[in-house]
């Protein structure tokens, strides 16, 4: 075998169409799946994070009409979930050392007084001070 025929052979690229001609209608149907389980995912994901129908639409066409950079395009202009970052940056001061704590804990980390008590109807966790619990209006004694 001399040189030519070994590029002839190299450049032979029609085992590459055969395997297109196999499996390239599976290839597509896996992407396409792919496409449309993003598709709902962005819809589902995006409806959680905002109440903006127009926000929502814009993204859902975004991941839409340009899939796979649609994806990454929603990833970095999705706004985020704003329960988890009103929940997070919510703060209450212990009435006994007056030091700032954060609403997760029950119990002042500083002096270990608590702060919050189970409500004796729904057993949700509320500020002792108050005289109803928030989430049933049960009178808090």
């Amino acid at each position: 075998m001399n040189i030519i025929d070994m590029f002839a052979d190299m450049a032979n690229i029609g085992w590459i169409w055969h395997w297109i001609e196999k499996f390239g209608g599976i290839l597509i149907l896996i992407m396409t799946l792919l496409w449309i389980l993003i598709i709902i995912w962005v819809a589902r994901n995006i409806s959680k994070r905002t109440d903006m129908i127009w926000m929502q639409i814009l993204c859902i066409i975004i991941a839409t009409l340009w899939w796979p950079l649609g994806l990454i395009i929603y990833l970095i202009i999705r706004p985020s979930y704003p329960e988890y970052i009103e929940e997070y940056y919510t703060i209450i001061t212990c009435p006994k050392c007056e030091k700032i704590q954060n609403n997760t804990y029950d119990y002042c980390t500083q002096c270990g007084i608590l702060m919050k008590k189970k409500c004796k109807e729904c057993w949700k966790m509320i500020d002792p001070s108050v005289e109803y619990c928030g989430y049933c209006w049960a009178p808090n004694l």
